[in-house]
């Protein structure tokens, strides 16, 4: 297998809250360092804190709450609005938050 170096990402802080026994390893040349990786759409940073990912949910939810409501300036019916905000603002909220109450019991 041979990696692709201009798609290859390190995530460089997986450890506990203790910084005080931590070592960050040395940064090779060619792959860049991250402190926060997007992994199948959900961000992770070192400590495992959902602080960023609860902000871009938000932020995102924000702007589609927007678009509801051009949707029902517009003249769209109750059911369908229902259906829209079901799909673009719940299921989203939703997606990998099972992970994160898990990752949060464990600690």
């Amino acid at each position: 297998m041979v990696i692709n170096l201009a798609k290859t990402k390190e995530m460089i802080v997986f450890h506990r809250p203790n910084p005080r026994n931590f070592v960050h390893p040395v940064a090779m040349d060619t792959i860049e360092q991250l402190v926060i990786v997007k992994i199948l759409g959900v961000f992770v940073d070192g400590g495992f804190k959902c602080d960023n990912h609860v902000d871009f949910i938000l932020s995102l939810c924000s702007q589609r709450v927007y678009l509801l409501k051009l949707l029902r300036d517009r003249g769209l019916q109750l059911p369908q609005l229902y259906t829209i905000c079901q799909s673009l603002i719940v299921l989203r909220i939703l997606y990998a938050f099972p992970a994160w109450v898990d990752c949060y019991q464990l600690n």
